[in-house]
């Protein structure tokens, strides 16, 4: 495999790494870190990785119910809901054959809680006061191998993940995702793929994946498509800034402590996936930093309470769908 065939197949690869949901979804986007360069084949100007990022989400108000055996246990209002996350890629070493990264990722998360009402006279899940915060943290090492299937070419990644919070180490868990490149030409790039984890929270532990990049002819749009995590239409507008229209799915986990199913305040973890409609805008501001910033209409998924290594649901929570916004900032000191 030549060297410019190998940068776009990494480039897809690194797409690939992010079709799954679940807390999975955040495991495998340690595929990312491998060589920020080689996924600026895809679009020069705006990688899909990056070595620093750090984002802000504010969402509005809406109303939840959590359900515990198909019975509400408990209802009340979010009041207010931000976010502050952090992640960092880096490429260890970059052989011909295979190559070794390492991905770091910080998450804080602060929930306004009001009305609460608990109808069993139980103890609530995560509302233990008005106000409460969480501290998530993640880190994964990755080993990619570049080969051939069928006289195509072929990418092998192995993930091994571990996460938790500022007070309890989480779990360990390990991935792997095999994609293989079924076209490729000046304008198109077609990819499928199979993704297998051992994450508890993962919504399954095997899953296909899918991706196709095309840039229409005599046109500036080009669509971006990564089947089940994103679907966006994309275009530059001004001379360094990139437009982007879509949906994406994205995973929020963190760990918490809690009486509500016994008097043991034992650790439990959250994850909820949320779709986002948004409209994004990008800058770039020199060849070193990006700024960006997007905004729309967040639908959350059920989001789930289980035990650490264990994938029955002990909760399911639903949610209102609501307004949200992002601005996050990164840094690329390799470019």
């Amino acid at each position: 495999m030549n060297k410019s065939s190998k940068i776009v197949t990494y480039a897809l690869l690194v797409l690939l790494s992010m079709v799954s949901t679940g807390s999975y979804a955040q495991s495998v986007d340690s595929i990312k870190s491998v060589q920020n360069s080689l996924a600026k084949d895809i679009n020069n100007q705006f990688p899909s990785t990056r070595f620093l990022d750090i984002q802000y989400d504010e969402m509005g108000e809406y109303n939840y119910t959590t359900k515990m055996d198909d019975k509400t246990y408990e209802t009340g209002r979010i009041v207010s809901q931000n976010r502050l996350k952090l992640a960092m890629n880096y490429n260890l070493i970059q052989k011909e054959k295979w190559s070794l990264s390492a991905s770091a990722r910080y998450k804080y998360e602060h929930l306004a809680f009001e009305n609460v009402d608990i109808p069993s006279d139980g103890v609530p899940t995560i509302a233990s006061s008005r106000d409460v915060h969480f501290h998530y943290l993640w880190a994964a090492l990755n080993y990619t191998r570049y080969d051939k299937l069928w006289n195509k070419p072929f990418v092998s990644n192995i993930s091994v993940s571990a996460d938790g919070s500022n007070k309890n180490f989480g779990m360990v868990y390990g991935s792997y995702i095999g994609s293989l490149i079924l076209k490729k030409n000046e304008s198109t790039i077609v990819t499928v793929g199979i993704v297998l984890q051992s994450n508890a929270n993962a919504i399954a532990p095997i899953l296909p994946s899918f991706s196709y990049i095309h840039n229409f002819k005599n046109s500036p749009w080009m669509l971006d498509v990564i089947l089940p995590k994103q679907v966006y239409v994309r275009r530059q507008l001004f001379k360094h800034g990139r437009l982007s229209i879509g949906s994406e799915l994205e995973a929020n986990p963190y760990y918490f402590k809690s009486n509500f199913l016994a008097d043991n305040n034992k650790s439990y973890m959250f994850n909820r996936n949320e779709f986002k409609n948004s409209v994004m805008y990008e800058y770039r501001i020199n060849k070193h930093f990006i700024v960006y910033g997007r905004s729309g209409w967040i639908k959350p998924l059920n989001g789930t309470i289980r035990e650490k290594y264990k994938s029955d649901k002990l909760a399911t929570t639903s949610y209102q769908g609501n307004f949200y916004f992002n601005l996050g900032i990164s840094f690329n000191p390799f470019n």
